[in-house]
């Protein structure tokens, strides 16, 4: 079992607890680059992981590693 790192819980628990006009505000207005925000933006829409492997043309790993550090910067931007 894998365990999640603090800010990857606590950008899961923002997302789910909050509307999405202000969880894309946040990352709006957020200093992630172009694509980052693109890339949450899909994750906020729900695009499975098989969607984003070919929007984005990673592996399942390498999705899971840009979440994770989009949600690192998120955390440090918050």
């Amino acid at each position: 079992m894998c365990r999640q790192s603090p800010a990857m819980q606590y950008i899961s628990r923002k997302i789910e607890a909050n509307s999405r006009h202000d969880i894309i505000l946040f990352i709006a207005n957020s200093p992630l680059k172009k694509l980052d925000k693109e890339f949450c933006y899909d994750l906020i829409d729900g695009y499975s992981y098989k969607e984003l492997e070919i929007k984005y043309n990673k592996s399942a790993s390498r999705i899971g590693q840009w979440k994770r550090t989009c949600y690192e910067a998120l955390w440090k931007y918050e």
